[in-house]
């Protein structure tokens, strides 16, 4: 981490969607933040209080059916850049972003299929979830 980076980092943490990131840069994506409020909440229609999968792609991608948290979809360029989950080549993920009930950003990746991986997605956001 650069001495400029105001970021708390507790864990790299890998997934198969980082194979789809076509910039060597954009797979270090894979991170869980403990400090960094997640942006324009309100433009994607994230309820405040309540934790939210916020799943960025184009075209209808399928959703994950998760349990005891809201899930939001985004097709929006200018908001997936503002999760960094738009490439250098201006697509639209796929994605997907994990928001605690506070309205900090905890976690977010390119994922190939967010519908297909409901299963990783719900103990990722249950670990969310239970912090502090």
């Amino acid at each position: 981490m650069g001495d400029r980076d105001n970021s708390r980092v507790a864990a790299y943490l890998l997934s198969p969607g980082a194979d789809i990131a076509p910039d060597p840069a954009l797979r270090q994506l894979d991170l869980l933040y403990l400090d960094e409020p997640a942006p324009v909440l309100r433009q994607l229609g994230v309820e405040p209080g309540r934790s939210a999968v916020v799943v960025f792609c184009t075209g209808g991608c399928d959703l994950p059916p998760i349990q005891g948290t809201q899930v939001v979809r985004s097709g929006n360029p200018v908001l997936a850049a503002r999760y960094a989950l738009r490439t250098s080549a201006g697509r639209v993920g796929p994605g997907y972003a994990l928001i605690d009930a506070s309205g900090q950003l905890r976690y977010r990746t390119f994922d190939p299929a967010p519908g297909e991986h409901a299963a990783e997605i719900q103990v990722l956001i249950n670990a969310v979830d239970d912090l502090p």
